[in-house]
């Protein structure tokens, strides 16, 4: 987006809208393919997995936080991911949910409220410019 194409969609009869999700969608693209990569040289190199394809598929890097050094825990417990990742764990594990999966639900709904204002104001910030 620095290279002169804004210029170019403006003159264009499209959403500014259009362009971010354009970004978004090409983003998303790329990191299935990646994931797809990662997923298809461990099959190669001998890894078998035990879950469910759906639980395969949701699970990525939960580690509980009470095995993590003690100076870490409270940066852990205030990270975004941690009622995501606490609320699989509770799913997968038919355990109570408590308020996490709230919790995940908040935080998702305001990154992207957060990134989706931020986005169209830095994308017409720079549009208007010459």
């Amino acid at each position: 987006m620095t290279t002169g194409i804004i210029d170019r969609f403006r003159t264009m009869p499209i959403r500014s809208g259009a362009v971010l999700t354009g970004h978004v969608v090409a983003s998303l693209a790329r990191n299935l393919v990646a994931t797809a990569v990662v997923i298809a040289v461990a099959l190669l190199v001998g890894f078998r997995p035990v879950a469910t394809p759906l639980e395969w598929v949701a699970v990525r890097g939960v580690v509980p936080v009470e095995t993590m050094p003690e100076w870490l825990q409270p940066i852990a417990e205030c990270q975004p991911i941690t009622p995501v990742i606490e609320t699989i764990r509770a799913l997968l594990m038919d355990a109570p949910l408590g308020d996490s999966a709230w919790w995940a639900i908040g935080w998702c709904v305001a990154i992207i409220a957060v990134s989706v204002v931020w986005g169209a104001w830095l994308f017409r910030r720079k549009a208007g410019r010459r």
